[in-house]
């Protein structure tokens, strides 16, 4: 078999450009949101890119059901709205998730180690946790703040993975409901039967 393809050469385009006519020449199948946003290359675009292949394991166990979800970059898009939350007013539709592409082109290094360190214990996290749970968006989200809550603000370690998810799946709404009253290290000493967090 053999077929003609065209292409186009283009000498001295800046890499705004480039991006620009990847995404023009994409119009034939449009590309989506997310992968409209990544054609592009801006460190904030290679951070996102790069830890979402890292935590692609935990997106196809809990959130998405099939690889073409990985392809169109929705795993992407999590990991953009949990910048957009980090950095700005925590909006995070589509017309924010724009802005912070057009109008940002790096985050703060700190901010960059914990939202990796957060994912990769999600990873550690579907890894421990044997069958497949379908979280929604909004769930995955709320996981992700837990998470970031015991690692970062309590300075805690979560002992046993696959207890803490049964606890956080079993009655998703009465674990945000109970999760702020708990205070300090009563937060440790309250729930270390349950989910077996432990100080470190």
């Amino acid at each position: 078999l053999s077929r003609e393809i065209s292409y186009q050469e283009v000498e001295d385009a800046s890499l705004e450009e480039a991006c620009e006519l990847f995404r023009l020449m994409n119009s034939s199948t449009p590309l989506n949101a997310q992968e409209r946003r990544q054609a592009r290359i801006t460190p904030l675009s290679s951070f996102v890119r790069e830890v979402g292949e890292k935590s692609e394991s935990f997106f196809e166990k809990f959130t998405f059901r099939n690889a073409e979800d990985l392809h169109q970059r929705k795993h992407e898009e999590f990991i953009a709205q949990i910048l957009l939350k980090e950095t700005s007013t925590g909006y995070l539709g589509k017309t924010f998730l724009d802005d912070l592409y057009e109008n940002t082109s790096d985050i703060a290094e700190d901010t960059k180690k914990r939202i990796e360190k957060n994912l990769e214990e999600l990873v550690t996290i579907a890894t421990n946790v044997g069958k497949i749970h379908q979280l929604r968006k909004g769930s995955c989200l709320g996981l992700y703040s837990v998470v970031d809550d015991i690692l970062n603000k309590r300075k805690l370690n979560i002992g046993d993975h696959k207890r803490f998810f049964e606890w956080f799946a079993k009655d998703v709404v009465q674990a945000w409901i109970s999760y702020p009253l708990i205070r300090g290290h009563t937060f440790g000493l309250n729930v270390v039967n349950k989910v077996h967090f432990r100080y470190t």
